[in-house]
């Protein structure tokens, strides 16, 4: 809690009504998520319950009140409310020396008499009237009798329930059950309510419930532009708190244990761990970049929608606008030109086609899109997995073919690809194409994309290695049969 005051709580005490908002059940203090968040995890949302009140007159039966010294004039101080034992107080006075005075219980005020200077402020109390001027550094700022707790004026207290102000004003818990709701709405004003019970006081909320839902199934298939918003790859949505709308972006991205939810180190990335693009003509091929709500990106195929997840087309015309200089070309050492994308730090690798081609594509853990190539061999396997027959009535064995009939069939079609000689970068990077939400191959005779799951796959690696190889069988569309 005190983490939490010690960036809002000057919000809560400046607020114009504190009376109404006592009776409309108090200043609640609001913790919202990061402005980019992976919707596969948690997005919490936390309310916290407190109640405004002037100069600690609330009294909850199972907490200390606070109760605070203040200088009244030059001479006298001021507490709150009568003290319920006798404390020794330490003031100091305008030439920076200090007095002390015993004060009994049920006083209200003090005046020190035979003082040669002005009180500056209360430096603090103790029970051990022992204490003298020459011990103001043993004063506390704070004592507590179990029925109040007496605070060094012109100071904030805070502890597990109370906040104080330097005016007097106390924050405090509250910590009764109570249930509160906000509207999470889409960019289109459709919204959903959540309701939640708070417990102590705090609210939370899981907004990632509502918004992980709202993700296209398909992914969209470019058009004239060669730049787009997908909302396979990102959501905005807003939340309205205490009269305030911020909006925020969910990204279709999980993260692992040990790894942040916050997507703020990617603003203006190319969302994959690939090293490189690999690019092969005639396919399609493009890369998502997420872009904050100050992405200041420029590309020169078109403007990047702010708060979003874009894709950027790669095709021929594309790639022209990539090179690094007019007259030469930058080359691997197999002779392949390599483009660099504008202000993104990855190449691109333009490749001839390969005999055997399996293009794949899937959303990747960060939220965009990946593409591979899966070249030279692959393995199909179609298949019978279980048939299902029945006794036929045979009134005559003589003149029967059969006696039993097949009334349908399970099939399955199963391809195997592989990668190997993959460094550690790409290897990373395409071993998570098995637990991927949605993955697709191209069809080379219908020129579109299918969708695959992964029935079978192999990411094991042994770290003495440089290189890595991955296999993966994946489960094309059923094969229709006659039954």
């Amino acid at each position: 809690m005190y983490n939490l005051l010690r960036s809002n709580y000057l919000n809560a005490f400046t607020t114009a009504d504190k009376a109404a908002d006592n009776a409309a059940g108090g200043v609640a203090l609001w913790d919202l998520p990061d402005e980019m968040r992976r919707a596969f995890n948690p997005i919490i949302l936390t309310r916290t319950k407190y109640l405004h009140l002037i100069r600690g007159s609330y009294e909850p039966s199972y907490s200390p009140v606070p109760n605070y010294i203040k200088r009244k004039n030059a001479t006298t101080i001021e507490f709150d409310v009568a003290l319920t034992s006798s404390i020794r107080v330490c003031v100091k006075l305008t030439n920076d020396s200090y007095a002390v005075a015993t004060v009994g219980s049920g006083r209200t005020d003090w005046t020190f008499t035979g003082l040669l200077y002005d009180i500056v402020e209360v430096t603090g109390v103790s029970f051990d009237t022992t204490l003298t001027a020459a011990d103001y550094d043993k004063f506390k700022n704070y004592i507590s009798d179990n029925s109040q707790i007496f605070v060094r004026g012109g100071f904030a207290y805070q502890d597990a329930n109370f906040m104080c102000s330097v005016s007097g004003d106390v924050l405090y818990k509250n910590t009764e059950v109570d249930s509160y709701g906000i509207n999470v709405y889409k960019t289109d004003g459709s919204y959903v309510r959540l309701v939640a019970d708070s417990c102590y006081g705090v609210t939370k909320y899981d907004v990632a419930a509502v918004v992980k839902s709202w993700f296209n199934k398909e992914l969209a298939e470019f058009g004239a532009d060669n730049i787009m918003t997908d909302k396979a790859l990102s959501i905005r949505y807003k939340l309205t708190i205490a009269g305030t709308t911020y909006t925020f972006l969910a990204v279709n991205a999980v993260a692992q244990i040990g790894e942040d939810s916050n997507m703020a180190d990617y603003d203006e990335q190319v969302l994959t761990k690939f090293s490189r693009i690999d690019y092969y003509e005639g396919y399609p091929l493009d890369y998502a970049i997420l872009v904050s709500s100050t992405g200041e990106t420029q590309y020169e195929l078109g403007e990047l929608t702010p708060l979003s997840v874009s894709r950027v087309r790669i095709d021929n015309a594309a790639v022209e606008l990539w090179t690094e200089n007019d007259d030469e070309n930058i080359e691997d050492e197999n002779g392949n030109i390599i483009y660099i994308l504008p202000k993104c730090d990855i190449p691109v690798y333009v490749h001839c086609n390969p005999r055997k081609p399996f293009y794949v594509r899937w959303i990747n853990q960060l939220g965009g899109v990946d593409y591979f190539m899966f070249a030279r061999q692959q393995k199909h396997s179609p298949s019978v997995k279980s048939v299902s027959t029945y006794e036929k009535f045979v009134e005559s064995p003589l003149n029967a073919k059969t006696n039993s009939k097949a009334y349908s069939l399970t099939t399955a079609n199963d391809i195997t690809v592989g990668a190997e000689l993959l460094n550690e970068t790409d290897f990373q990077a395409l071993r998570w194409i098995a637990f991927a939400r949605k993955i697709e191959h191209w069809d080379e005779k219908l020129g579109k994309w299918i969708e695959l799951s992964v029935s079978k796959f192999d990411g094991s690696y042994n770290t003495k290695n440089e290189t890595h190889t991955v296999e993966v069988t994946f489960s094309l569309p059923n094969i229709n049969v006659q039954y």
